[in-house]
């Protein structure tokens, strides 16, 4: 009996210490919990942007191909032997620089005979004046004396006459021969002239400034008038003719201003309505319209090239106010179109309805108000709810 009272005993003394162990272990826990606070959800960086109305001019957008206002084929006036071409195919040149040169031995050889007749005729025409000058003297000193003679006594006055018919006559030869004898120094000027315009012809200069585009020819080749020797673009002054439907023909007006982008580089450029033709295709309903804009020192010719394939961009309806967004901000999923707005640091799922796209921004025709706080960066990380801070504000 003794034994059993004193397991009994062991036993209740074993709970005991088990009761006291467990209520320390859970004092130490509880105690741990309350000095170490629970951890908080940490929020997500991103950058917003404030909604407001911006002004917008709609376009409608037309294409060409983009070509040389100053172009041409450079060819020669005169025939002959290439015997040098000066420029390559890439190389600017100015104004009156030489590009090529033709055989001339038939022109120079044609040019000094000229020369030289034209210098016997001016010393035939001297000699004619000098010589008609002393025939008219003559005359009229012979003129003199029969009147002097006639006051003496010793002449009568049909003598007088006589003498004064006498130089009427000579001073009309004098005119005849010295107009003949001129009119062969001027009808030899002007072979000498041609002459010497055919001996200039042999050098092939630059009309206007450019940069040389071709060169078909190669020296040694025989050429005649026409004969396309090197093809010269100015790189500065283009245009793009495109084809504008009916309905915007009207609304056009010389002068107004249009963006040009060119099809490799994207970059925008400016320029203007040049001219519209005043008549219709009447199988397309269209109307040419030239496009004209300047390469300036701001921009590179690499920027756009004759023959490139460009995009124009025509203003059309009067500006309008409309709400636009970042594309960077819009969202795909499942066919719906959203964006994260921003209400007390959360994220908030928007369904947006979409408009026009003016290059980096999207028009926002519903879902959005002015004034919503937008994510345009981070919006691939945020879910609804996702408590957020603008890291561009802080």
């Amino acid at each position: 009996m003794r034994n059993i009272l004193t397991r009994k005993h062991i036993l209740i003394s074993l709970v005991s210490v088990a009761s006291i162990l467990s209520g320390s272990i859970a004092w130490h826990v509880l105690a741990k919990t309350n000095a170490q606070p629970a951890s908080t959800e940490e929020a997500t960086p991103v950058h917003t942007v404030s909604v407001s109305p911006s002004s917008i001019q709609p376009t409608e957008v037309f294409s060409g191909f983009v070509r040389g206002i100053l172009q041409a084929n450079i060819s020669p006036k005169t025939s002959g032997y290439i015997i040098s071409l000066l420029k390559e195919p890439g190389e600017y040149v100015h104004s009156g620089d030489l590009l090529a040169m033709l055989d001339g031995n038939e022109l120079i050889a044609g040019n000094q005979s000229a020369a030289r007749s034209l210098a016997a005729a001016l010393t035939l025409l001297e000699r004619t004046e000098k010589y008609t000058k002393q025939q008219v003297d003559a005359a009229e000193t012979a003129l003199s004396k029969v009147k002097d003679d006639r006051n003496r006594g010793t002449a009568t006055d049909k003598d007088v006459r006589v003498a004064e018919d006498a130089v009427r006559t000579t001073k009309k030869s004098r005119d005849t021969q010295n107009a003949q004898a001129a009119a062969s120094v001027a009808s030899i000027q002007g072979s000498e002239s041609l002459t010497k315009t055919a001996l200039e012809n042999r050098f092939i200069r630059a009309p206007f400034s450019g940069i040389v585009t071709g060169k078909p020819m190669s020296v040694g080749t025989f050429v005649t008038p026409g004969t396309t020797l090197y093809t010269l673009l100015s790189p500065n002054d283009l245009e793009i003719p495109i084809s504008v439907p009916l309905r915007l023909v009207h609304s056009l007006q010389k002068g107004t201003s249009v963006s040009i982008v060119p099809e490799h580089s994207g970059q925008h450029l400016s320029g203007e309505v040049f001219s519209i033709a005043p008549a219709v295709n009447p199988a397309t309903s269209e109307a040419v319209a030239i496009i004209r804009f300047h390469i300036d020192e701001q921009t590179s010719l690499s920027d756009i090239l004759p023959g490139e394939y460009a995009s124009v961009e025509f203003p059309t309806n009067p500006k309008k106010e409309v709400l636009l967004v970042p594309n960077s901000a819009v969202l795909r999923q499942y066919g719906e179109t959203f964006v994260f707005t921003v209400t007390d640091s959360q994220a908030h799922k928007q369904p947006i309805t979409l408009g026009s796209h003016y290059g980096d921004l999207q028009e926002i025709l519903s879902g959005l108000s002015a004034g919503d706080t937008v994510v345009v960066e981070g919006v691939h990380t945020l879910q609804e709810g996702t408590k957020v801070h603008d890291i561009h504000h802080e």
